[in-house]
This record gives structure tokens, sequence and C-alpha cells, in this order.
């Protein structure tokens, strides 16, 4: 798999914060994207983890931003989309 090193550095990144290895984020990835692509699959589930990271209750998870202020939803553009989203939030 070729990933940009900035993504490289944000999956190590992710299992570091997962408790992970690259290989167990990466077989969890391939198991439930559909296609070919699993490069692709990757940018996705990387870029999910971090938006959800930066909602108001991701911050507050991580121990700042505001907590009484209510959380905007989460949106992404399909299922697929929102089922890796909740893998990477389920992982927490």
């Amino acid at each position: 798999m070729k990933l940009e090193p900035d993504m490289w550095d944000a999956l190590d990144e992710i299992c570091l914060r997962e408790q992970m290895t690259a290989h167990e984020v990466c077989t969890t990835i391939s198991a439930r994207h559909s296609g070919n692509n699993l490069t692709a699959a990757m940018r996705v589930f990387i870029l999910a983890y971090f938006r959800a990271s930066s909602t108001e209750l991701g911050h507050h998870q991580a121990g700042h931003g505001q907590p009484d202020e209510p959380t905007p939803p989460v949106r992404l553009r399909s299922e697929a989309h929102r089922h890796l989203h909740m893998d990477a939030v389920a992982h927490r």
C-alpha cells in the first residue's frame, strides 16, 4: 500500500492513540471496505478518524474543548463512510 508520508504519520498516530498495530488497523479496514482499493479506504478512514476527533464531542473525549456546548452531528457522505467513522470512534 502506498501512502504519502503525512498519511503514514497520521496512521501511526491513530495506532498510538488506539493501542493497535498498523497491521490491526489495516486488517480492520480491509475487512470492512468494499472495492479493490485499500489505499483509498485507508485515506478515507484516516480522514474520518480525525474529522470525528475535531468535533466538540471528540475534543471533550480527549480532555479539552467545551463540554457544555451542543455537539453538532458528524455528516459523512455515505453509509460506508459512516461505518468507517463508527469503527474509528469505537476503538477509543
